[in-house]
């Protein structure tokens, strides 16, 4: 359900911002592939877990 919500966000977008709909696609799939990942760093912030030194 959520994916063609998606879908269907990216299209108004495409349609009001005049830019191309592979574009926007690119965008949001970038956006939603990295949300994770950012999530998971602010928490590591949150907790003060950055562990600079370990390597």
């Amino acid at each position: 359900m959520l994916g063609v919500w998606l879908a269907s966000l990216g299209d108004r977008i495409a349609s009001v911002t005049g830019l191309g709909e592979s574009f926007i696609s690119t965008l949001l799939l970038a956006a939603t592939t990295s949300l994770p990942e950012a999530v998971a760093g602010l928490a590591a912030i949150r907790l003060n877990a950055l562990g600079f030194g370990s390597f």
